[in-house]
């Protein structure tokens, strides 16, 4: 990927803001609902892949990796995690369904 093809990509991501919108922008077919109810899940899954696999800012790489994790996470596939270390945050996102 070029420097300009990589910078462009990283602007587009950084305009992205919802989970929807990454898997739009990477052209992902998706249910709304399982986005709704697992996207914590997704996101932790996806990140746990790009560090797996030492992607760069890459668009295949990450295209690869959101539309792995959705699939895992769509057939009910959660993923092992670790409690977060938010000691203090009274939010779920610990929570895998």
């Amino acid at each position: 990927m070029e420097i300009t093809e990589q910078n462009r990509f990283i602007k587009d991501c950084e305009q992205l803001e919802s989970v929807e919108d990454f898997l739009e922008y990477f052209a992902i077919e998706y249910s709304s609902q399982v986005v709704q109810s697992k996207h914590i899940p997704l996101l932790r899954l996806c990140r746990q892949l790009l560090t797996a696999k030492k992607a760069t800012d890459n668009y295949d790489d990450y295209r690869d990796a959101l539309s792995t994790a959705y699939r895992q996470i769509s057939h009910g596939r959660l993923p092992t995690l670790k409690k977060s270390a938010c000691a203090t945050c009274q939010l779920d996102c610990d929570k895998t369904e």
